[in-house]
């Protein structure tokens, strides 16, 4: 590790937000410098935060559970779970408000609980630059200038399922920084973004009061793997059209199986801009994530993502380095014939290529080099 890395690790368990920032930045780069260099720099604060947890013998200050209320009581202090911040992914419709209310529920957690408080906004790509578009963080201004909050607009960079392809780095990075919640603010709504699920401990669906057909538009994948429901724009004339949208959900849910048998889904009504019944949603939140910790879905459903992520990445590398071998490279020029003349499918030249690819990383060659300099 270098001594820019090195200081910029140390940045991010002070819980400095620029040095979490930058760290970020270095995480989404694809310079092959930076990726090693991102690399060296997960891998060792995430393993010294797990240290100093394990020998501080408790949670930092500040975490405790007359403060922390749902988030200090996470797991048995010196095991892994005590290191993790408690991550909350939120989807839903275009409209439905979700920076607004993210910005509400963000203050309310740093004002009258204390908590600090991190924001993953994953926003489109750009075709052209791959950065995000919508800068969602300029409509939490409010909750990006807060000390205890950090706010980040991630690009999807064109992977589905509404997540960024470095969600879960980021989240690391956060949990290094010592954050008590981590929001991750999906893109869109859709059967894919069930993929929010891997990244998240539970998952809130935000929707804006609908018509009976509209209620429709939500995606039943999406509805399969919600734990709580919030109805949001419960203000004005909007009022009596929430209450019969929420009214509408609770029924489906009666019809609808569990993803836990413990707990049941439940929908709550809130004003995101007047910042009405905020505490409401925050205590559902807190409700069934005691639910999950103490019935033991918590601990497994974490170890079940660790290994997801762990194919994710696995898969990210192989089709990385894949794309570097000069080899591969030749072998899909030398198919393009094959290929238009529709000898040879897409499916088969892969199952070649594969079978190169794998040959050639058997020789003592330059390729190897990547996969020598990670033991």
């Amino acid at each position: 590790m270098t001594p820019e890395t090195r200081q910029l690790a140390e940045g991010i368990l002070r819980g400095n937000r620029l040095a979490l920032s930058r760290a970020i930045t270095l995480i989404e780069s694809t310079k092959e410098s930076h990726r090693l260099d991102a690399e060296a720099l997960l891998d060792h604060v995430v393993y010294e935060r797990s240290r100093r947890v394990r020998e501080k013998g408790r949670l930092k200050p500040g975490n405790s559970t007359s403060n922390a209320a749902c988030v200090a009581d996470e797991g048995r202090v010196g095991t892994s779970e005590s290191v993790r911040p408690l991550r909350v992914g939120i989807a839903g419709p275009p409209g439905a408000g979700k920076s607004t209310f993210i910005e509400a529920l963000g203050k309310y957690l740093t004002d009258s609980k204390k908590l600090r408080v991190a924001v993953i906004a994953v926003d489109p790509s750009s075709s052209r630059s791959g950065g995000s578009i919508l800068g969602d963080k300029t409509r939490m201004y409010e909750l990006a200038k807060d000390p205890k909050a950090f706010v980040r607009a991630c690009p999807t960079s064109g992977v589905l399922g509404g997540v960024a392809r470095y969600t879960n780095d980021v989240v690391l990075l956060c949990q290094a920084a010592s954050f008590d919640i981590v929001f991750i603010e999906s893109v869109g709504l859709g059967q894919s973004e069930t993929i929010i699920d891997q990244a998240s401990d539970m998952l809130l669906l935000l929707v804006p009061p609908a018509g009976g057909d509209e209620l429709q538009g939500v995606k039943k994948g999406i509805m399969e793997v919600a734990d709580v429901i919030v109805v949001n724009k419960a203000d004005g004339h909007l009022l009596t059209a929430a209450q019969h949208t929420a009214a509408a959900y609770q029924h489906a849910l009666c019809f609808q199986r569990r993803k836990w048998d413990a707990w049941m889904p439940s929908v709550t009504l809130c004003s995101a801009l007047e910042r009405h019944r905020i505490a409401d949603v925050w205590e559902q939140v807190c409700s069934c994530s005691d639910v999950f910790r103490r019935s033991g879905y918590l601990r497994l459903k974490r170890q079940n993502q660790d290994k997801y992520w762990v194919w994710n990445s696995l898969e990210d590398i192989l089709v990385r380095r894949a794309r570097e071998s000069s080899k591969i490279k030749a072998g899909v020029e030398r198919m393009e014939k094959e290929l238009g003349k529709g000898t040879l499918t897409p499916r088969s030249a892969a199952e070649i290529l594969l079978a190169d690819f794998f040959e050639e990383q058997k020789s003592p060659t330059k390729s190897m080099a990547p996969f020598q300099q990670s033991t």
